[in-house]
């Protein structure tokens, strides 16, 4: 059934159809309050699978709970008319597959930022055990300051496991499938997601996919999915550090046992992989919690060195000349050590000095600007005399 533009669903009122994909139509529509929303009409096929309807109302209410800035919301579910409804939050932007069309492969640093963002939603996901079972670039919306927006959590679960087969989806979905979900084993956990945003992972930094979908049949690219690795994507694109090639192999290890269940012990290694990059962090608004928290190691040397210049000319009148050395060059040497545990991998002893180094610049800061203040003061205090 195709709502018109200006009719009423409900207490919503459709403006407009924003597109059209294997799971049903979606429309872009304004609810009672003003509130722009996007609603999801899910195909009838869908809803005469067995169990469709059990399946629908357990999981939309279980997703119905998240609440986090890369996912997007849903705020209510109905059926009417025989017809089933997603009343979801509207995210403006592109998907991540249009971009990917648009520019090619997308530089290291912002294709890390963009994972890390789609890993943070994941690890909150996966807290309460909720899957999200087809992550793909089509479903990763970007605002304009590389924001992420996650579509469809937990929609493969509530269209049962073979719904994504049988529903006539496009032939990139296969793509993204991990190889216990080929194999259609029944225990699927959070590290099917793992594997897929690792696949993304290769097609942003690479610009295509691992397959050819013009030449290769779906039977073709599941039996790779299962017995091949990933190509190297440095074959399409060179400029890849091998650490961040390492971590999108450890992503799409074909045994998942051998992958990261944990996507928050992925976020450190990307956070301490970002540091010994030269080109500077993209400008982005609204960051996730996680992001918000992190700082460039990088940055710690060059701005203990520039606090200890000023702390070193405010001083020379001052009694508290001796703290701010001692605190300088501890956090010289603390950010030294960091340097050289993130060049030897060890990574959590590198977080570990991190944060210490972080704490001395905070401590050296306050002793700088106290003496920045009496240097001040005691220049105008000449100045008047």
């Amino acid at each position: 059934m195709h709502l018109e533009a200006g009719s009423f669903l409900r207490d919503y009122q459709i403006e407009r159809l924003l597109g059209k994909g294997g799971m049903g139509a979606v429309y872009l529509a304004e609810d009672n309050i003003g509130r722009k929303v996007a609603i999801k009409e899910l195909n009838r096929s869908l809803t005469e699978m067995p169990d469709f309807i059990s399946r629908f109302h357990n999981e939309a209410k279980l997703l119905g709970q998240l609440s986090h800035s890369n996912i997007v919301g849903l705020y209510s579910f109905f059926e009417q008319d025989g017809r089933y409804y997603m009343v979801m939050e509207y995210a403006k932007g592109r998907t991540l597959k249009e971009v990917i069309k648009q520019t090619g492969p997308i530089p290291e640093r912002r294709a890390i930022y963009i994972v890390m963002q789609i890993l943070n939603a994941l690890n909150y996901a996966h807290k309460k055990n909720i899957i999200h079972r087809d992550i793909k670039p089509s479903n990763i919306i970007l605002d304009s300051t590389d924001g992420v927006k996650i579509l469809d959590f937990g929609i493969a679960k509530i269209m049962g496991e073979r719904g994504l087969t049988q529903t006539g989806q496009q032939l990139g979905t296969v793509t993204y499938m991990s190889p216990e979900q080929v194999r259609a084993e029944k225990e699927i956990d959070g590290r099917t997601d793992i594997y897929s945003l690792g696949v993304t992972f290769f097609e942003m930094l690479s610009g295509r996919t691992p397959y050819d979908l013009n030449t290769e049949s779906d039977f073709e690219i599941m039996s790779k999915i299962v017995q091949t690795p990933l190509p190297d994507p440095r074959s399409y694109y060179p400029d890849i550090s091998e650490n961040t090639i390492k971590v999108m192999r450890n992503m799409t290890e074909k045994d998942k046992s051998l992958r990261h269940s944990d996507p928050g012990i992925l976020i450190k290694h990307l956070e301490l992989k970002t540091t010994n990059m030269s080109s500077e962090r993209p400008f982005i608004q609204n960051k996730p919690d996680v992001i918000e928290k992190q700082e460039d190691i990088k940055t710690y040397k060059k701005r203990s060195i520039i606090f200890a210049i000023i702390g070193i000319v405010a001083s020379f009148g001052g009694t508290l000349f001796l703290p701010a050395l001692i605190v300088g060059i501890a956090t010289t040497l603390f950010s030294h050590k960091t340097n050289t545990l993130i060049k030897s991998n060890d990574i959590e002893k590198a977080i570990k000095y991190s944060k210490i180094t972080k704490f001395l610049l905070i401590i050296l800061g306050a002793i700088n600007i106290l003496l920045l203040i009496a240097f001040i003061f005691l220049v105008g205090f000449y100045a008047d005399y």
